[in-house]
C-alpha cells in the first residue's frame, strides 16, 4: 500500500505540472515555446530553450519492506536472508534479552509466533509473557506495544503476583481469531482465553481450559480426560468462528474445542488417541509421539509429530475420535519414525519438527533439530515427498547450527514455530532468541 500510495502521488503531481505548463488557457507547447490557440494575441517571451523543472524525486522506501501484499504469492528461495529481525537489534546478535534484562524489544527463548497482517504475537517463553505488536514490525529491534503475563516490559517472573487469570508460566503460542484471544500457558497446563483482543498490560483472562479454575495448575488435574491438559510445549490453532485446536503434547494427542468457549469446557474431539482417557504414544496413521504443531483450514489438518520426525496429513477434517491420517511427510510410510529416516539430512527428512503452517497451497515446517525451515510448494499427494525450498541452510544436505558459524540473516538455531500470514513468513528462532520475518 505504501509503495502504491507514493507512486500515485508522483503521477498526480506530474499530471498537474503538465497540465499547468502545457494546457493552460488552450495553449500548446511547440519546440520549447508556448503558442496561444485561444484566438488572442501571441505575446510569448522569446524561446530561450529553458528546460522544464525536473519532476520531484519519489521518497525512498523505508528500511525493511512493505507488508501489504501485492496480490501475488510471496516467493521464497533456498538460503534466503530474512528481511526483519525481532528480539535483537540486528541479525548478528543472538543473546537472550540482548545480553541484559528484558525490555519491550528483547526475547528469551521465543517458542511461538502468530500474525494476521495487522499485528504480531510472540510467546516469549522464558520471560513468562506474551508480547503483542500492534503493527507488523518493518524495522529490526522493534518494541512491543503490550505485554500479557507481566505488569510491565521489564519483569519476567513466572506467575508474577501469584497463579491467576493474568499470570503465565513458559507460554508457547498465542492466537487471535477476531473473537477469542488464546494463549497456550505451557507449564500451568492450561489455555487462557480472552473474549476479545487484550488492551492493557497483564490483562486478566476471561476463560480457562484444562483446569477447574484460574488458581490451579496441576497437569491432568483429575486424570486424563476431555477437560484435562498436560504441559510440554503445547500449541494452538484457531478456526475463526468454529473451533480452537490444541496440541496436548505430553498427552500425545490433539484436542478440538468448538465455539462458544467456556470455563472448563470439555474437548469435542480428539485425534492421535482413540478416546479422551488414553495418553500413550505410537507411530501409526492414528497415533503420535508429542504432536508439537498443528495447522488447519477447517477442511484439512496438518500435525507436526515431533518425536516421530514427521508431519501427518489429513485430507479431510477429522469428524471422529482417533481418525487416521491419509499420508505422511518425510517418512517412507506411516509406521516409520526415525530422525532423518535413520540417515543423513535430505530434502525428504525431518528431525524433531516443532511447527507447521500453510497458506492452503504451500506447507512450511519448522525442522527444529536440523536448524531449518522446509517449504513445499504444494500439498504432497503421497508419502515421503521432497521439499522444494529450505531456509536456514544453504542446501538440503546441511544441518549445522547457524550454518556452522555465528547468527546471521540466513541462519537458524532450533526454530520451534512457523507461521504464514498470507504475505510473510514468521519463524520463532528459539535459541537465537529472535523472530525472523521473511
Amino acid at each position: 500500500m505504501h509503495v502504491y500510495f507514493r507512486s500515485s502521488l508522483f503521477f498526480i503531481f506530474a499530471f498537474f505540472m503538465l497540465l499547468s505548463t502545457s494546457c493552460k488557457l488552450g495553449s500548446a507547447t511547440i519546440s520549447g515555446r508556448v503558442v496561444d490557440n485561444s484566438g488572442g494575441n501571441n505575446s510569448n517571451p522569446p524561446d530561450n530553450n529553458t528546460p522544464p523543472p525536473p519532476p520531484p524525486t519519489p521518497p525512498a522506501p523505508p528500511a525493511g519492506f512493505d507488508y501489504v501484499c501485492a496480490g501475488t504469492p510471496t516467493t521464497f528461495t533456498t538460503g534466503m536472508n530474512a528481511n526483519v529481525v525481532v528480539g535483537q537489534a540486528d541479525f548478528l546478535s543472538a543473546a537472550a534479552n540482548a545480553g541484559s534484562t528484558p525490555t519491550a524489544a528483547t526475547l528469551n527463548t521465543p517458542d511461538g509466533v502468530f500474525a494476521d497482517q495487522s499485528r504480531l504475537l510472540i510467546g516469549d517463553k522464558n520471560n513468562n509473557r506474551v508480547l503483542i505488536f500492534d503493527t507488523i514490525p518493518s524495522m529490526d529491534g522493534a518494541s512491543a506495544n503490550l505485554v500479557l503475563g507481566q505488569p510491565d516490559f521489564v519483569s519476567n517472573t513466572a506467575n508474577n503476583g501469584g497463579l491467576g487469570p493474568s499470570s503465565l508460566k513458559n507460554p508457547r503460542r498465542a492466537v487471535y481469531d477476531g473473537t477469542y484471544f488464546a494463549v497456550a500457558d505451557n507449564n500451568n497446563a492450561r489455555v487462557l482465553i480472552w473474549n476479545g483482543l487484550p488492551s492493557t498490560n497483564a490483562e486478566a483472562a476471561d476463560t480457562v481450559l484444562g483446569q477447574p479454575d484460574f488458581v490451579t495448575n496441576t497437569a491432568n488435574n483429575g486424570g486424563v480426560s476431555a477437560t484435562s491438559q498436560h504441559s510440554g510445549y503445547p500449541t494452538l490453532f484457531a478456526i475463526p468462528g468454529e473451533a480452537l485446536v490444541f496440541a496436548d503434547v505430553w498427552n500425545y494427542r490433539v484436542l478440538f474445542y468448538e465455539h462458544p468457549l467456556t470455563d472448563q469446557q470439555a474437548a469435542n474431539r480428539v485425534v492421535c488417541q482413540n478416546n479422551f482417557t488414553s495418553a500413550s504414544w505410537g507411530a501409526t496413521a492414528s497415533t503420535c509421539d508429542e504432536p508439537a504443531g498443528v495447522w488447519t483450514d477447517g477442511t484439512r489438518l496438518l500435525i507436526a509429530d515431533r518425536y516421530n520426525h514427521r508431519v501427518l496429513v489429513y485430507n479431510s477434517f477429522p469428524t471422529t475420535d482417533g481418525a487416521a491420517a491419509d499420508f505422511v511427510i518425510d517418512q517412507p510410510d506411516l509406521t516409520s519414525h526415525s530422525s532423518n529416516q535413520g540417515g543423513s539430512v535430505a530434502a525428504n527428512t525431518l528431525s524433531q519438527p516443532h511447527g507447521v503452517a500453510s497458506d492452503g497451497t504451500r506447507i512450511f515446517i519448522a525442522d527444529s533439530n536440523n536448524h531449518r525451515v522446509l517449504i513445499y510448494n504444494q500439498f504432497p499427494t503421497a508419502d515421503n515427498a521432497n521439499a522444494d525450498t529450505v531456509i536456514g541452510q544453504a542446501n538440503f544436505i546441511s544441518n549445522s547450527i547457524n550454518q556452522g558459524g555465528g547468527a546471521g540473516a540466513q541462519t537458524l538455531r532450533k526454530p520451534t514455530d512457523v507461521y504464514f500470514d498470507g504475505c510473510h513468513l514468521f519463524v520463532a528462532d528459539q535459541q537465537n532468541h529472535r523472530v525472523m520475518i521473511y
